[in-house]
């Protein structure tokens, strides 16, 4: 059973919730940047992506901040999420934008653009660095004063490693500059130094990995079930510990050689059924992974099947979801519940050849998973 949704006809600003924030202050600087740790824990996600999706160097990534920036006597400017802008790669793995890319830029720009009816907005700019240091580069720059200008937005530069925690900085402007060599100050990009504890989604992992090492544990002869039953390592039921006294081994002991023969060939059939079941079900180690929804989008006719997996920590572990659907210049938004959630999927019928799609999932202590999907109907271009 799948939900079935209408052509999207009107749109509306997210309702975005505050799980804490991170504070970014410079001493002797009117600027106050508070950076939402859920947008720590979904942005360094993005850029570990990138990181590893090229050899030696890595990809960057880039976009736009969304929030609010307010100027006082001081520039305070709230984060409370992003919008990634792709690149083309056209110069190498920096994210240096292409004419098509810039145009994908400003067409992002435009849609978060401050106004009236926008509770959040575009605030500033945002990329991955794997090149040298950390600075704002000149194509950097171009974009920020074309889209971006002073004195009321700001850059995040975020520079990934393999082997240690990544480093971040913001830049801002002073009397229409901006310090582009290095930032003022670098902290730790990710939200267990920033004093923003473990995210949800660890934990969750966590609590699966223990539970399906006890279930492991536990998965003796004992244990057995009937072999028609789902063999889910998560659903088998725990062994019965042994509690024969040491001198019966003694006396009856001729009884375990029987007993040694039906073991084997009841461990070969549960291996056997295991297999089986793992060839519908994903892995594991798949299940493990917190930020994965597997979100995908097929098309059927002139609707769209939108998917995910039901059974990733994140759905399983979720309070709420919601789906973002940006058909042309129209935007519509889904609210899921925990049961819709666990269906899995949404049909929807599409107006124009390109949609986007953006489902974020809401997870118990609030802390939220992302994942996008662009879909690009080339029949439709065809004809």
């Amino acid at each position: 059973m799948a939900i079935e949704m209408e052509p999207l006809r009107a749109k509306s600003d997210s309702d975005l919730q505050s799980p804490g924030t991170y504070v970014w202050e410079v001493p002797e600087k009117q600027v106050s940047i508070h950076l939402h740790y859920d947008v720590i824990d979904r942005l360094l996600m993005e850029v570990m992506k990138g990181f590893g999706s090229v050899p030696r160097r890595g990809a960057e990534v880039g976009g736009l901040l969304l929030g609010t920036s307010e100027l006082t006597d001081r520039l305070t400017v709230r984060i409370e999420d992003y919008d990634p802008v792709p690149c083309s790669y056209m110069s190498g793995p920096s994210y240096v934008l292409s004419e098509r890319d810039l145009h994908e830029f400003a067409d992002s720009h435009d849609r978060w653009h401050n106004g009236a009816d926008r509770r959040i907005y575009s605030v500033g700019y945002y990329r991955s660095h794997t090149r040298d240091g950390l600075m704002v580069t000149p194509e950097d720059l171009s974009l920020l004063k074309k889209f971006l200008p002073p004195p009321k937005s700001v850059a995040l530069i975020i520079k990934p490693f393999a082997t240690k925690v990544s480093i971040a900085g913001f830049f801002f402007w002073e009397d229409g500059t901006m310090q582009t060599e290095s930032t003022y100050l670098e902290f730790p990009f990710r939200r267990k130094e920033l004093g923003g504890g473990v995210t949800g989604m660890e934990r969750l992992a966590a609590g699966r990995a223990s539970e399906l090492n006890a279930n492991a544990e536990a998965a003796t002869p004992a244990a057995l079930v009937n072999p028609a039953d789902d063999l889910d390592p998560a659903n088998l039921p725990e062994a019965a510990p042994l509690t024969a006294k040491p001198e019966s081994f003694a006396r009856k002991g001729w009884v375990w050689i029987p007993l040694s023969f039906i073991f084997l060939f009841l461990g070969v059939l549960l291996g056997f059924q295991a297999a089986l079941s793992l060839q519908k079900k994903p892995t594991p180690e798949s299940l493990l992974d917190p930020y994965a929804l597997s979100l995908t989008v097929s098309k059927s006719g002139e609707s769209l099947n939108i998917r995910w997996e039901r059974q990733a920590p994140a759905i399983r572990g979720a309070q709420r979801g919601l789906l973002i659907i940006t058909d042309g210049t129209s935007e519509r938004k889904l609210e899921l519940d925990a049961n819709q959630l666990q269906i899995g999927s949404v049909i929807y019928k599409k107006v124009t050849a390109t949609v986007k799609f953006r489902l974020e999932v809401f997870t118990r202590d609030r802390t939220s998973v992302v994942e996008t999907w662009e879909f690009k109907d080339a029949d439709a271009k065809a004809n």
